[in-house]
Formats: structure tokens, sequence, C-alpha cells
């Protein structure tokens, strides 16, 4: 028994991964059970897998008690004998998506919100969002802003990513153009 509990106090530290099962869920976040211990950890829901705020809560909404996460501890506090156990879905995911999403490629997305400035694209097959800046547009300054005013919510685009940058949680994007393309009528304008 000793060697048991040994065994868990020595797991939880920081930055370790493991497996919780979800025991309940509120509308800040979700309770996960962590194996060989008292005490639930909670998945706040903004560390919940998502680079936006829509995606994390839906992925709040989606999760089902008794469904198994894989997540990280991201912080642990001791308050006199109560230990605080906090979880993050967040970095285990976007490390991995980060890593492995491709750059310059096609891939599918939905228009989530259209701005002056460009257009948010949700990558469903990624669980994230990216920007589609009007500057990334081909044509003129005005061609670009009519063609994204065109944009409606709902709509499908194949869209090329250009660069991830991890540190700012922010996917920028192109049309399916050729980035090359982009920069030549970057270049003329």
């Amino acid at each position: 028994m000793a060697f048991f509990l040994l065994e868990t106090l020595m797991k939880l530290v920081i930055g370790t991964l493991l497996t919780g099962k979800v025991v309940r869920k509120t509308s800040f976040g979700a309770f996960l059970a962590i194996k060989g211990e008292t005490r639930e950890g909670l998945i706040h829901v903004s560390r919940m897998r998502g680079n936006s705020q829509d995606l994390r809560r839906q992925r709040l909404n989606s999760i089902e008690i008794g469904e198994e996460m894989v997540v990280e501890i991201s912080d642990l506090k001791k308050e006199g004998k109560i230990k605080r156990i906090a979880l993050s879905e967040k970095l285990v995911h976007d490390d991995l998506v980060f890593k492995h999403m491709p750059l310059n490629e096609p891939i599918e997305g939905i228009v989530a919100n259209v701005e002056e400035y460009g257009a948010f694209i949700v990558l469903p097959s990624w669980h994230m969002t990216g920007l589609l800046h009007v500057s990334k547009f081909t044509g003129s300054s005005n061609e670009r802003h009519k063609r994204l005013s065109a944009m409606q919510i709902g709509d499908s685009v194949t869209v090329y990513v250009l660069e991830i940058e991890k540190r700012e949680d922010e996917i920028k994007l192109s049309l399916s153009e050729s980035p090359a393309e982009i920069a030549d009528e970057e270049i003329a304008a």
C-alpha cells in the first residue's frame, strides 16, 4: 500500500501526461478522476483543446461523463490539506497539432467569422482556427476586400497554412492560390 501511494505521489508532477476519466462537468470545465488519487483534477474550459474560445467551449460541450482523456498536469497547489490538481488538454493537443499540421498544403476549412481585416477559418480536422488575412487574397486592394466581404459564415473554403506561431497560438492562412503568387502580387501592389 505504501509503495502504491509513493508511486502516485511521484507521478503528480507538473508536465506529467496521464489519462483521466470524466466524472462531472460544469459550465467552467470538467473534473477527471485520476487513478490512485482521491482528489479529482480540473480541466478549466480555457485549458481545453483548440486555439479559440468557441472551439474550447464546443469541446467542453462534447465531453461525456465516463470519457477518458489524455491530459497534462499544468499546476499543483496545496492549500492546507487540500491538493488542487489543474489539468490541461490544450498543452497535449496543441503541441501535437503544431508539430504535425502541414504547411503549404490544402486544408478544408469553414468560415467562422468575418471581420474587416480577414476571416477566421475553423479547420475541423485539426480542431483549430486560423486567420485568413485580407492581404492573403489575390488582386488589388478593392478586389481583396470584395472577396472578403463575399465570404459568409458557414462557407467551405480551401486554405493553406502559411505559418504557425505557437507562442501566440495563431495559425496564419492563405487562400488556395500558391503562397508564391500572393507574395508576387504583394510586391506588385
